[in-house]
């Protein structure tokens, strides 16, 4: 009867080793498949975006809008557009410097 428990005992732990070892495949497996997702997912700039009005609440079409990153002097620009809308993107964090310029306006 002893003998019998061992040898039940033993193909038990074969099993449970063999069971561990497929689950720890598995999770390697779904490691390595899912990780250049999540990691791709990461995002390492943003985006600034705003509308350009008068005094009066009037948007300003045709405004200059420049950002200055203050550490490394990358400058980015665009145009406001018929809403007096922008939208500049890929805008890497950091502080920044916005100045807005239109022919007959001038700074409050």
């Amino acid at each position: 009867m002893t003998q019998l428990l061992n040898k039940l005992e033993g193909l038990i732990m074969k099993s449970a080793a063999i069971l561990l070892r497929s689950i720890m495949q598995i999770s390697m497996i779904l490691i390595l498949v899912l990780a250049p997702q999540v990691l791709l997912g990461q995002h390492t700039s943003g985006s600034v975006n705003g509308t350009v009005v008068d005094i009066q609440g009037r948007v300003i079409v045709g405004a200059a809008v420049t950002l200055t990153n203050q550490d490394t002097n990358v400058i980015s620009r665009v145009t406001t557009g018929g809403n007096g809308g922008f939208v500049l993107l890929n805008i890497a964090p950091g502080p920044y410097i916005a100045t807005i310029t239109k022919q007959g306006f001038s700074f409050a």
